[in-house]
């Protein structure tokens, strides 16, 4: 599995934990909700966010190296990476799409080409 899906996988995990945190949870204790945030000073993230944070830094070591290789701008390639996670989570995601949402218009790819679909 290349690296730009291994990325898309993890923030399609983070992603599904999130939407489902009840699922999830390590406490039992009800009694603090709904739970206050700590506060401003407070230097610790939440994991959700670190594990975000984590993802856009495995972005950047795939973009780095492309563009010591290709002797091209960094910030170039890092959109570049990000483009090819992003269509790989939708990807991912495009089967877990609730038809009532999905709206009445469908997008199809094919060799890059966006074409609309009635």
């Amino acid at each position: 599995m290349s690296i730009v899906k291994q990325i898309a996988t993890m923030e399609a995990e983070d992603l599904n934990r999130l939407s489902n945190s009840e699922q999830f949870s390590t406490s039992n204790d009800d009694s603090d909700y709904p739970r206050t945030p700590p506060p401003a000073s407070s230097c610790m993230l939440d994991p959700g966010r670190a594990e975000f944070m984590q993802c856009d830094y495995l972005k950047k070591r795939p973009a780095k190296s492309r563009a010591c290789l290709t002797n091209r701008d960094l910030e170039t390639t890092l959109m570049e990476v990000k483009y090819e996670v992003a269509t790989e989570l939708a990807k991912i995601l495009s089967g877990t799409i609730d038809p009532a949402l999905a709206g009445s218009e469908g997008v199809k790819m094919d060799n890059e080409e966006i074409t609309s679909e009635i």
